[in-house]
């Protein structure tokens, strides 16, 4: 055993800039564990649909661009 442990998490996409991204919020901000894990080692594989393990580096992006982005999402999708 190599001593690496792989974890999963399922996200809801928010919006996906381009064909390998995404852009996901943390309903418990930073103290998720998915996101302290991001944040400790942004590079990770992410799967979408069909496609798995795609090789991203996961960034965070600033609270104006997330304010847009989350304004677009509740108008796009107001029950949600």
């Amino acid at each position: 055993m190599s001593g690496v442990v792989r974890m999963k998490a399922v996200l809801e996409a928010l919006t996906r800039p381009d064909k390998d991204g995404v852009v996901v919020a943390s309903g418990f901000g930073r103290t998720a564990q998915w996101f302290r894990n991001i944040l400790a080692n942004p590079d990770c594989p992410i799967s979408i649909g069909a496609r798995r393990r795609i090789p991203v580096h996961a960034t965070v992006i600033g609270n104006e661009e997330a304010q847009m982005i989350l304004a677009s999402d509740q108008k796009a999708h107001p029950k949600a």
